[in-house]
């Protein structure tokens, strides 16, 4: 099958191969084709030379429409990776705020010292509502006693 119009004496592929290979109008039956691609798969030597090749030749000269579409598709598209950059970047900032207020990247030493210190305000803030509650109620019952303090007086007086 190493045709030696295709293939060279020590395996790798002719130039006149590689330009066939290139060119889409050529004549070259599919087998030739397949067995052409197939050696350009594992030979790297033969893959750079068809790179070489097909780099060097010229890119037909796009119609006035098409380079519009195009460059519009890549403006689009640059636009939708930049906005979905940013996002991803202010959801991650979020994640990680997330994660740090609630205590995650803290230490056990600091946690446990952070819960006493909550532990402490609780309580101190628990002891003021009981004390002033107190207070009230309290004070609820000393009217109520003056008043009836009052009472027996005036009742005493007549």
């Amino acid at each position: 099958m190493n045709d030696p119009l295709y293939f060279s004496s020590d395996g790798h592929l002719t130039d006149v191969a590689l330009q066939i290979l290139s060119d889409p109008e050529s004549n070259l039956d599919e087998l030739k084709r397949l067995e052409i691609a197939e050696h350009l798969s594992f030979c790297d030597a033969c893959l750079m030379r068809s790179i070489d090749i097909l780099s060097s030749a010229a890119a037909p000269p796009l119609e006035e429409s098409m380079s519009k579409q195009i460059m519009k598709h890549i403006r689009t598209k640059s636009r939708v990776n930049w906005i979905n950059q940013y996002i991803s970047v202010g959801v991650a900032a979020c994640f990680a705020l997330l994660l740090w207020i609630t205590g995650v990247f803290s230490s056990p030493v600091e946690a446990d010292r952070n819960l006493q210190d909550i532990a402490a305000e609780f309580t101190q803030g628990t002891n003021q509502v009981t004390d002033t509650l107190s207070g009230y109620i309290q004070q609820f019952f000393d009217h109520i006693e003056n008043f009836y303090m009052k009472e027996d007086l005036n009742h005493e007086k007549k």
